[in-house]
């Protein structure tokens, strides 16, 4: 059975303002209370909105550290301004918010507290951080300190049928797309996720020009987590059809959570 879950502020237009199209609904329109075993939740309770609000989801790496990350509002597709509240992060095996995962089993479940989800990583994760920044396409991409540079070499990283994670520095943006793509997580407990790291008020950046933001078309991908990414399409003009998350080929256990989607002609 096909299952997807989505959480996502699309804008559509050129002209649209990004002040009345700027973050996510509250945590009240998203599920409260889900386990691993029903992730991603139902799609009938998932929040497609352009109203804006403030959330907070509270996720801890292996050593503890918490990063309290706050959006705030931008009226531009510069990449210099985002809009929402939200602490991001990402969290090793161990205890969770949501309940214990043991270590190796991974986990994707919905915190009660204020039902967005948090990730725990698998024994086999491998983790991929990606910094147009500080970046280097020489690099192996394995920590902070020796990120990649660009979404292309980033994904190259990534093992289909593993549960990867592909993490973008917030702040940072990048003229390109995710492009056509291929790969899936190993299951629903153990998802690839695209996300990202770091402490900038901004979400990362996808300016995509007059491209599609990921297209799956006609490949069936599963078990894949797309969760605090912005996708703008900066060189659109009214006649070139580019999508922002364009899913034609199909595929069970698809979480779009916390993604901001603006300036594409449909999505």
């Amino acid at each position: 059975m096909r299952r997807i879950a989505l959480s996502v502020v699309i804008c559509t237009t050129l002209a649209c303002s990004e002040d009345q199209n700027n973050a996510v609904d509250d945590a009240s329109a998203v599920p409260q209370e889900a386990s691993a075993d029903t992730w991603p939740p139902d799609s009938s309770d998932a929040s497609v909105t352009a109203d804006s609000a403030a959330r907070d989801s509270s996720v801890r790496d292996v050593s503890g550290r918490e990063n309290g990350v706050s959006d705030a509002s931008d009226a531009s597709d510069s990449g210099t301004g985002d809009s929402s509240a939200k602490e991001s992060g990402m969290q090793e095996s161990g205890t969770t918010e949501s309940g214990t995962t043991e270590s190796g089993t991974g986990d994707a479940a919905t915190t009660p507290e204020t039902g967005w989800t948090d990730f725990v990583a698998s024994a086999d994760t491998t983790k991929i951080y990606v910094s147009n920044s500080t970046g280097n396409d020489a690099n192996n991409g394995l920590s902070e300190t020796t990120a990649v540079k660009t979404l292309a070499r980033g994904i190259s990283l990534l093992r289909d049928g593993y549960p990867d994670w592909l993490l973008l520095n917030r702040g940072d943006s990048w003229s390109e797309s995710f492009g056509m793509w291929t790969k899936s997580g190993r299951s629903a407990t153990a998802p690839m996720l695209i996300s990202n790291y770091g402490t900038s008020p901004d979400r990362p950046l996808l300016l995509t020009g007059v491209l599609d933001g990921l297209d799956t078309n006609p490949v069936y991908v599963n078990h894949l987590a797309i969760v605090g990414v912005r996708f703008s399409a900066n060189s659109y003009t009214g006649t070139e059809g580019s999508v922002g998350i364009k899913w034609y080929g199909g595929g069970d256990d698809i979480l779009i959570e916390d993604v901001f989607v603006s300036g594409y002609g449909a999505n």
